[in-house]
């Protein structure tokens, strides 16, 4: 019996990867949020993402970069399992920002400043070693 986690593998039976250059457009809840006419729509929602949407841009557009660019940090899995969960969501939320920053507005500080954030939160959890006395 399958089920919906099947297509994201595990460390012993990874997922493929995804081909760069082909991505297979799929349904996304914007996609069906759009169709509601605007009158029926929570006006907090829809305010909401139109701002989103000016900030960061066109969200299928952005979903399929962000996934291919996970796609890739996960295409050596040997490296990839290897890395602890807390580095692994780090690079996920990075390559989110990235995505986000070259499909949207480049010079929001917010984006940059996440970037460097989820990096900290990585670093900081990486035991440091006393360098050895001689």
């Amino acid at each position: 019996m399958s089920n919906v986690f099947d297509d994201i593998g595990t460390p012993n039976n990874p997922a493929k990867p995804l081909e760069l250059g082909c991505v297979a457009k799929q349904p996304n809840i914007f996609d069906e949020i759009a169709k509601i006419p605007i009158e029926m729509m929570d006006p907090t929602l829809h305010r909401t993402l139109h701002q989103r949407g000016d900030q960061y841009g066109d969200y299928g557009e952005m979903s399929e970069m962000v996934q291919r660019l996970k796609d890739l940090l996960r295409s050596n899995e040997e490296h990839w399992f290897k890395l602890a969960p807390h580095e692994r969501e780090s690079l996920d939320m990075i390559a989110l920002k990235i995505v986000r920053i070259v499909c949207g507005r480049h010079s929001q500080a917010d984006s940059w400043l996440d970037i460097e954030g989820y990096a900290k939160l990585a670093r900081d959890r990486i035991s440091v070693q006393p360098p050895a006395t001689p």
